[in-house]
């Protein structure tokens, strides 16, 4: 079994004969823009939180209910996206993604009591959950063998408004007469994208979207399950370093307060040019490649952050770690989705739930053993983690072209 294994991945490893550019018409950049529109929101959300609570007077714990809520939005809406697909078709679900993250927003900035603010990061949250199910899904569809550089690049404008959401934020609030007119800008943005996309929404629904109603549903292949958890272990990864790698620098550099913006902007820079560079190799390289590169990145920079107790390798090696996050989850995505076998939307959103439930356990895990030990010691969390996820993608690879199961009418 091991030789078959590897001889899939070498094959896997074999640069593309040829150039493998997507395709972008309008459904394509608005997709690009929607997932923008994601990432404005998930990285305006922690700080925004910290604005919330300095103006409220929220306790640290009444505030960890909001990333609760979102965790839970995420993790029901993963596991609903294939039925919303299969009755209602994907066009819907991009657009009802618009709307839940319109109605989320509003609620979160409503000024109302904690019962209903609340409610905003679990709608925001299953917004994102559709959105990127959905906008993936779709890309898969439309571009065929250029989808991996589709998806990264769609990832990357992501990541684009991530870096651009919080420096919104902070003019909003100190020049702008409040936070909350960012996120109204965002509100705003959502309406206007829904006002472009039109009211036909019947180009979004290709692959496994357009089957018919009341068709049985397949169940996914072995292989789907390993691509999850190689998704799963390293969003893990993902997770673990925006939410402390913070404390690593401040605990191990002695960096105070600057050090929260200084680790997540080297990690957000490191992850934007990732993205930007990574989409190029997926348009020559095979994803296997593309994706083993990006883990050995990740374990030069992890290595380099963690040895190093001096301020500017640490940032330097969080730099690196960025650049070896980056590709991660949209090719994890991408392979998913492949190695579904014609049952994209159902598998990702099984991966995304897979994911909420890893972001809210395995960044506490950490929490606890850094509590327990020390917070360098905690991050030795991260290379067994990516010993598994590279352990999984050596002996399960999934191959360019994987063929499409056709369901039985």
């Amino acid at each position: 079994m091991f030789n078959s294994s590897l001889t899939a991945l070498t094959t896997s490893l074999t640069p593309s004969p040829d150039t493998v550019t997507p395709t972008r018409d309008r459904r394509t950049y608005l997709s690009y823009v929607q997932m923008g529109l994601f990432g404005w929101f998930l990285y305006t959300l922690g700080p925004s939180l910290s604005l919330l609570r300095d103006e409220t007077g929220l306790s640290r714990t009444a505030s960890s209910l909001f990333t609760l809520a979102a965790s839970v939005g995420g993790i029901i809406a993963g596991l609903l996206v294939g039925t919303v697909v299969q009755r209602f078709g994907r066009g819907w679900l991009l657009r009802g993604g618009s709307i839940s993250l319109i109605i989320g927003i509003s609620l979160f900035i409503s000024g109302g009591p904690i019962g209903v603010t609340v409610l905003g990061p679990f709608f925001s949250s299953a917004a994102g959950a559709g959105c990127v199910v959905g906008v993936s899904a779709f890309l898969a569809a439309q571009q065929k063998r250029a989808a991996d550089a589709a998806i990264t690049e769609s990832n990357a404008v992501a990541a684009a408004f991530g870096i651009m959401a919080p420096l919104l934020l902070g003019a909003a609030a100190t020049w702008l007469g409040g936070w909350r007119l960012s996120l109204w800008l965002l509100v705003a943005s959502a309406i206007v994208l829904e006002i472009v996309r039109g009211k036909s929404l019947r180009d979004y629904n290709i692959g496994e979207a357009h089957r018919a109603p009341g068709t049985a549903r397949r169940a996914l292949p072995q292989l789907t399950w390993w691509a999850t958890g190689v998704l799963v272990i390293t969003s893990a990864v993902e997770m673990c370093f925006l939410f402390w790698s913070a404390d690593l620098l401040s605990d191990r550099s002695g960096l105070g307060s600057a050090a929260s913006a200084a680790a997540l902007s080297a990690v957000l820079v490191g992850v934007l040019l990732g993205r930007i560079f990574g989409s190029w190799m997926v348009e020559r390289w095979n994803t296997e490649r593309v994706l083993l590169g990006a883990m050995i990145f990740l374990f030069a920079g992890f290595a380099l952050t963690w040895v190093l107790p001096h301020t500017l390798t640490m940032l330097a090696g969080l730099f690196v770690v960025g650049l070896g996050i980056s590709v991660q989850f949209p090719l994890g995505m991408a392979r998913v989705m492949r190695a579904s076998a014609g049952s994209a939307d159902k598998a990702g959103g099984i991966a995304s739930s897979g994911i909420g439930v890893a972001g809210a356990t395995i960044p506490a895990l950490l929490a606890v053993l850094a509590d327990a030990f020390s917070v360098h010691l905690a991050f030795l969390i991260v290379p067994v983690l990516l010993a598994l996820a590279l352990t999984l993608l050596v002996t399960r690879p999934v191959p360019a072209v994987v063929p499409v199961v056709k369901p039985a009418y």
